[in-house]
This record gives C-alpha cells, sequence and structure tokens, in this order.
C-alpha cells in the first residue's frame, strides 16, 4: 500500500501541525513519566515473578525514554513541560482501584496487564504519530525520528511479552478462580 502524502500548504498548516506535535510530545513526556510511577507502584503488587521482571525491565527503558525525549526536547527548541493525557488518568485511577478492590493473585495480575498494555497501546499510537509529524515537519536532527522510532518498537515489544504471558497462562488461571 502506497499513501499520497501531500506537502503542507501553508505557514498556517505547518504551525498548526507543529502545535499537534509539542502537544503529543509533551503528553507522551507526562505518560512516561507516570508510567515510571505505575510500574514502581506495581512490582509489590503482582503476584507473577515473569511478570516482575517484565514491568522492572521496562521501568529501566522508562528512564531511557525520558532521557532521550528530553534531548529532543532540546533540540527542537521545545520547553521540556508535561502535559497530562486524560484517558492514562482515568486507567491510573483504574489500576489503583484494582489494587483495592482485588486480591493479590492471578486475577489482580490478569488486571494490571489489560490496564497497562491499554496504556502501552496509547503510547505506540503518540509514537507513531510524533514519527509521522516529524518526518511531515522535516525535523532538522533525523535522531528525533529515531528515537520516536526506538521508543515504539520498544512498547511494542513491552506489549508482545505482556500478551505472551497472558495467553501462555495468566488468563487461563484467572478464568479458573472465582473473583
Amino acid at each position: 500500500m502506497q499513501f499520497n502524502i501531500q506537502p503542507l500548504r501553508s505557514k498556517d498548516e505547518i504551525t498548526a501541525l507543529r502545535s499537534l506535535y509539542e502537544g503529543y510530545l509533551k503528553s507522551i513526556y507526562w505518560s512516561e513519566n507516570e508510567m515510571i510511577t505505575i510500574l514502581t507502584g506495581l512490582f509489590k503488587e503482582v503476584r507473577s515473578d515473569e511478570i516482575l521482571n517484565i514491568f522492572q525491565q521496562h521501568l529501566a527503558t522508562k528512564h531511557t525514554h525520558i532521557k532521550s525525549l528530553n534531548a529532543v526536547f532540546e533540540s527542537t527548541g521545545i520547553v521540556a513541560e508535561m502535559s497530562a493525557f486524560e484517558s492514562i488518568k482515568c486507567l491510573c485511577k483504574q489500576i489503583t482501584a484494582t489494587t483495592q478492590n482485588t486480591s493479590r493473585g492471578v486475577v489482580r495480575d490478569a488486571a494490571y496487564i489489560v490496564l497497562v498494555q491499554h496504556i502501552v497501546h496509547s503510547q505506540i499510537a503518540s509514537y507513531g504519530t510524533l514519527k509521522a509529524f516529524a518526518i511531515t515537519l522535516k525535523e532538522e536532527e533525523e535522531e528525533i525520528v529515531d528515537v520516536f522510532d526506538v521508543h515504539l518498537m520498544d512498547e511494542k515489544l513491552f506489549d508482545l511479552n505482556l500478551s505472551n504471558i497472558a495467553e501462555a497462562y495468566v488468563n487461563e488461571e484467572a478464568a479458573n478462580k472465582e473473583i
């Protein structure tokens, strides 16, 4: 499939797209910082050592993402500010409610997987969008597009790892438990 991407026609279109780009960059920056808090909080809540290990590995990835996003802010001259992503805020509240309303075990682990995956799917969409915007806006440094591409691949791998665990045993075990 080939896309017929038209060049931006006016300065107003470029300004509007640049504004969207900056907004998404600030939102993903907030989201990455929020995921650090979420993952850290889940360490003591998950039952599965396998899930714990994947969360811990991804936490290290999140710290790397923050550093490279700071570099993107600096190289583009955009102020490194956070802008809350409302849908992710709601998912964070659901994670808190899950912790409060379930006991530690496989059902809770299954709930954490699905809620974290919802956040990750949002991040995948955001990084794909940021990459496309950076290409369209012809950001001077090719490294910026590469940063978004690496982050996109990291999130896809994390999502795949969580799906593999869920499909391997968590979902089946959770289905056999009473809530």
